[in-house]
């Protein structure tokens, strides 16, 4: 048997490698000629321009306040601890008058004895059943008005339940 061979005049490879390097150079000049286009129309760009707005970035000014925050969570945070640490703590407020902060939790003590000595009652209680009468408003105080009943509930029968 003969044995199976190919005919080397069915693909030139010199061709083929002329090919490649001349599509090679093609596309290198095309690359060049963009970018120099690209710069080219940069430059025309520039120069038609209008002057860069007094605040716009780059010109060594920051922009007015207020400004975008970096780190929203972080101030946040901080402003929550600083706040805390006012709400805890004794300081002044101004030197000047006189004026200082003292803790949430002694201010509302010190209101409730200035206020009629008795600590407010809970929400949806009558204030006006649990305590005496001198501490409902003898005392000079303001006291909380009645409870006005819900709309559309009408008032209970005098003597007892409505279901007899």
């Amino acid at each position: 048997m003969a044995e199976v061979d190919h005919e080397p005049r069915d693909v030139n490879v010199r061709t083929v490698a002329k090919a490649a390097v001349g599509l090679g150079v093609l596309a290198a000049f095309s690359a060049g000629v963009s970018l120099g286009v690209y710069v080219l129309l940069r430059n025309v760009h520039r120069a038609n321009d209008p002057a860069a707005a007094p605040l716009a970035p780059g010109q060594g000014r920051r922009p007015p306040v207020p400004r975008l925050q970096a780190a929203p969570r972080t101030d946040l945070e901080q402003l929550r601890a600083e706040q805390m640490r006012r709400l805890t703590s004794y300081g002044w407020t101004d030197h000047t008058t006189g004026a200082v902060h003292i803790p949430i939790e002694q201010a509302m003590k010190l209101y409730a004895q200035r206020a009629g000595g008795a600590p407010p009652a809970p929400a949806g209680a009558d204030a006006q059943l649990d305590r005496p009468a001198e501490a409902a408003g003898a005392s000079g105080t303001a006291t909380m008005p009645p409870v006005a009943p819900e709309r559309g509930a009408s008032p209970a029968p005098p003597g007892g339940s409505r279901n007899q």
